[in-house]
């Protein structure tokens, strides 16, 4: 019975540490709110990102999920610029 115990206790702190991270990281992401859209653009982000991303609250770390998009869309842009200066060099 001590096994189980330790182990539904281990699982709770977990949880709760987990939790407790996602406020953490949710909190420092709700300052992106305070950025303007070209500040925001400059990040790879738009407002509307933030908003979904707070909206799913199903989400345990929102900072993760906004700098995934905000890279993605830096390599989109990024491979559009070299496809670019690949059809101007021909």
């Amino acid at each position: 019975m001590a096994i189980v115990s330790r182990t539904i206790y281990v699982r709770t702190v977990l949880w709760a540490r987990r939790r407790w991270q996602a406020l953490c990281h949710r909190r420092a992401a709700k300052h992106l709110l305070e950025l303007n859209d070209r500040e925001l653009k400059d990040i790879g982000l738009m407002r509307e990102d933030i908003i979904r991303t707070f909206a799913n609250r199903n989400l345990i770390d929102a900072t993760r999920t906004l700098g995934d998009l905000a890279q993605e869309r830096r390599n989109l842009r990024d491979r559009e610029a070299r496809e670019r200066q690949a059809r101007d060099r021909s």
